[in-house]
């Protein structure tokens, strides 16, 4: 045999050895990684300390039903943001709900109140308390909440506790939010109530004794700005009576 053949099955030798060797190194990467995911979903990682941060109305052992998390689970057998979706679904003064894992064996649970921001009234006389995120926190209410702004002719769609209200007409949703914004903008401390029953004819309450007649929806922040400058500008900013 030729010394060029001889180096040819030599290095066809080596080639085979290298791909041999690479094969069962990638076995054995792939063994070891399901060994470790095995073992850190059975024996390691197991909950042993729950910490809690609180601003709800819920206890700890309250949250801990709906998420059904329990000690000695393991941490990596969880879905941890399912698991908040649902308890935000769930309850409803559960605001923001965040879940973290601490290892080796802690989840931290932090569920913040919502923010309560108005009252919608419906056309039988009841009453929806909103947060900011316009989750519904209470449904029939008999009287609106107080230090809450009331919304009148919202047209409220039938939503129950936790679900997201929103108006069957897209005008008067688009409008309140414009309203607020404007509000909001040009610095009235209050906010008593708004009646978009009528949009031709839109009333605001700014304080117990003050009313903005806003008439149509057109140049809202124009008009709300104006109303601001004329209330600044008066002697008495408490007078009673309608701004037009």
């Amino acid at each position: 045999m030729s010394d060029t053949k001889k180096r040819t099955q030599n290095k066809r030798r080596r080639r085979k050895y290298r791909l041999t060797m690479r094969f069962y190194g990638i076995l054995t990467a792939l063994f070891v990684i399901i060994v470790g995911v095995v073992l850190s979903k059975t024996l390691f990682f197991n909950i042993t300390d729950i910490q809690f941060e609180n601003t709800s109305p819920y206890s700890l052992e309250e949250i801990l039903v709906v998420t059904q998390i329990h000690e000695g689970d393991n941490l990596f057998s969880m879905n941890l943001t399912k698991r908040s979706e649902n308890l935000e679904k769930c309850l409803p003064y559960a605001g923001e709900v965040i879940m973290k894992r601490k290892l080796p064996s802690t989840i931290k649970i932090t569920v913040k109140a919502p923010e309560i921001d108005m009252n919608i009234a419906t056309d039988d006389g009841k009453f929806y308390l909103i947060s900011d995120e316009k989750k519904v926190l209470e449904k029939n209410l008999a009287k609106a909440v107080s230090g809450y702004p009331v919304i009148y002719g919202y047209e409220p769609a039938d939503v129950n506790v936790c679900g997201t209200m929103t108006s069957e007409s897209k005008n008067k949703k688009e409008l309140i939010e414009e309203i607020f914004a404007a509000f909001d903008k040009n610095g009235f401390d209050n906010l008593v109530s708004v009646d978009v029953t009528n949009i031709n004819e839109i009333m605001v309450r700014h304080n117990e004794v003050q009313s903005i007649r806003l008439g149509n929806s057109d140049d809202i922040d124009f008009k709300i700005e104006l109303a601001k400058a004329i209330v600044d500008k008066r002697s008495n900013p408490n007078e009673p009576g309608t701004i037009n």
